[in-house]
């Protein structure tokens, strides 16, 4: 507050935290949804631990959100496999997974497509990813959609850009990416104990040391 010039002052709020809303899309299809291309169970395993989240789910359904399920939770560079099901092989279908890391609420940013699958008829689909490092922590929606054929398949729908029938179903699943906490270990390279001779030429440089985190590399 000036108190020199009282007509001049200015209050000012500094802000250090904030809350931003966001509201993904809701997939849609534009006909009635398929039991045959469809999703019937979705797992998301931790290579490191072993740890293993698995969800079978009714077809039949155009979207559901499992967020109510509960939260999984990813490590930072942590790898991971996943697999997703269906219970027929009648029609050919694509499958792709998204995850929204910078919780923007769209996943069309680079690297949030993070699996895809070309057209095909087979009753699981199985592959892995790996957590990217700029990913935020905070909870965000991991997204599962699979649409017939080469019909397109994006995050918002089979039918999005289309006037066409469309055929799919999506699935969604609340993530929080989080830091293990586990101390990496560090190992020196080369010997623990060097003899050097006091301004010797050339300069002694050490060797360094490598530091490895079973999660993170």
């Amino acid at each position: 507050f000036n108190t020199k010039d009282t007509s001049a002052s200015e209050a000012t709020v500094v802000k250090t935290a904030y809350i931003i809303v966001v509201q993904p899309c809701t997939p849609t299809i534009s006909v009635t949804a398929s039991t045959d291309v469809a999703i019937s169970y979705v797992s998301i395993e931790d290579v490191s631990s072993g740890d293993l989240y698995e969800n079978p789910s009714s077809t039949g359904v155009e979207y559901t959100d499992f967020s109510d399920l509960g939260t999984i939770e990813l490590n930072y560079g942590g790898a991971y496999n996943f697999e997703v099901k269906r219970n027929t092989t009648v029609n050919p279908m694509s499958r792709k997974i998204w995850v929204d890391w910078n919780v923007d609420g769209d996943f069309n940013d680079p690297g949030e497509e993070i699996a895809s699958e070309a057209t095909a008829q087979t009753l699981s689909w199985t592959g892995s990813f790996v957590v990217p490092a700029s990913a935020f922590e905070a909870n965000t929606l991991m997204r599962v959609g699979v649409s017939y054929d080469t019909d397109p398949n994006d995050p918002c729908g089979a039918s999005i850009n289309t006037a066409a029938n469309r055929v799919g179903e999506f699935e969604d699943y609340s993530i929080r990416v989080v830091n293990d906490g586990d101390k990496p270990v560090i190992s020196l390279v080369g010997m623990d104990t060097v003899y050097v001779e006091q301004n010797g030429i050339p300069a002694y440089t050490t060797d360094g040391a490598t530091a490895l985190d079973a999660s993170q590399g």
